[in-house]
């Protein structure tokens, strides 16, 4: 698991590129699915500022471990719901 600032890195460049990705459809696409890929973007944003207050908001008053296990849960939710929305826009752009 890397540390919390490496954490959060990861975190906003796997963010940025799926906004990315979404904002290079919308731009050759029109339609109900770009608008749904536009919800998509909102959705992301949404995950992302609920990761990042997980993060900040942790007080680390735990042993190590438990720290670490914490940060690990964190980055583990986080993989899941991505996936899930890429999976989404899969749906939508296939």
């Amino acid at each position: 698991m890397p540390n919390r600032r490496d954490l959060k890195k990861e975190i906003n460049e796997a963010v940025n590129e799926f906004a990315g990705m979404c904002m290079s459809y919308l731009e050759t696409h029109t339609g109900e699915k770009a608008l749904e890929v536009d919800m998509l973007i909102d959705k992301v944003a949404d995950l992302l500022d609920d990761i990042m207050n997980q993060i900040n908001n942790h007080t680390h008053l735990g042993a190590g471990k438990e720290t670490r296990d914490y940060f690990v849960k964190v980055e583990n939710e986080f993989d899941d719901a991505l996936k899930e929305l890429e999976g989404e826009f899969s749906k939508l752009t296939s």
